[in-house]
């Protein structure tokens, strides 16, 4: 699934190539993936001009000059692109052809994501959003974390996937910020020390901004926008590496793999023993 720095990457990029372009036309070849109707996404749509792209967690917000916003959650295997005149990639869904010649595609081979207009004014009736706590981005993000690690005995990894108390944080960079934390991710939220509940909020940012600036993680699916793969792969310092040793300097421990909430969590039980 993409997680926030994959989503803020195609936030970026469509920023960048699709802010003040009018949307000429839509075509819905799956409308199981739409939370309105054909007829009304292609009515709202058909004429707008796309005014800005925000995102909250893992949900982009294109905000249009009509004064809706189409909410677009990719969920597993979701793609936004931006595809001007080649073909259009296996599995689309929907397509928005611009007036300038251009085309962004909205592609899903399991089509498990969902596409959602609502007022600009009404943002937080959204049912994507419905659920979801403060950016992990933000201080706000931050604080939330910390103050439900200090009540909740849940696994820390479980809590940082807990998107009601943080948004944007999925099962890599989960266990990414609790390596770099020094946290064993079975550890009940809890039970950490000041001091650690500190580690865990200095790592959080500093991991999603790095992947942001390798453009994300691809393993299989994930694309930025301009269809290109992330480059964030290579610089992982346990997911994905059971077996392997630990990249922190002086640790020498072997990376280890276990399974919480039916994922697949890594880590290092050299430098995150614990009690």
């Amino acid at each position: 699934m993409p997680e926030l720095p994959e989503v803020e990457t195609i936030r970026r990029d469509l920023t960048r190539c699709l802010v003040g372009h009018s949307i000429e036309s839509v075509r819905v070849l799956r409308a199981s993936v739409l939370e309105c109707s054909a007829r009304r996404l292609k009515a709202s749509l058909t004429g707008a001009t796309v005014r800005d792209i925000r995102r909250h967690g893992k949900v982009l917000i294109l905000d249009l000059d009509s004064g809706l916003s189409l909410l677009v959650h990719l969920r597993m295997t979701g793609q936004l692109l931006l595809c001007g005149d080649a073909p259009n990639p296996r599995f689309v869904r929907v397509v928005f052809q611009l007036r300038d010649g251009g085309r962004l595609i909205y592609a899903d081979c399991r089509a498990l994501g969902k596409l959602e207009l609502v007022r600009a004014d009404r943002l937080a009736s959204a049912k994507a959003l419905a659920r979801f706590g403060p950016d992990a981005l933000t201080v706000e993000g931050s604080s939330a974390l910390l103050a439900a690690a200090r009540r909740r005995g849940t696994p820390i990894k479980c809590l940082l996937l807990d998107q009601s108390v943080i948004a944007g944080i999925g099962n890599i960079y989960a266990s990414e910020i609790l390596h770099l934390a020094r946290i064993a991710p079975d550890r009940p939220a809890n039970t950490l020390a000041p001091a650690e509940l500190r580690a865990l909020q200095r790592a959080t940012q500093p991991i999603l901004l790095a992947a942001i600036e390798a453009r994300g993680t691809t393993f299989s699916d994930f694309r930025t926008g301009t269809d290109e793969p992330g480059g964030y792969a290579s610089k992982l310092r346990v997911y994905g590496r059971e077996g392997e040793r630990c990249r922190r300097r002086g640790c020498g421990g072997t990376i280890a793999r276990l399974v919480q909430q039916q994922r697949s969590t890594f880590w290092c039980p050299g430098c995150q023993r614990w009690p």
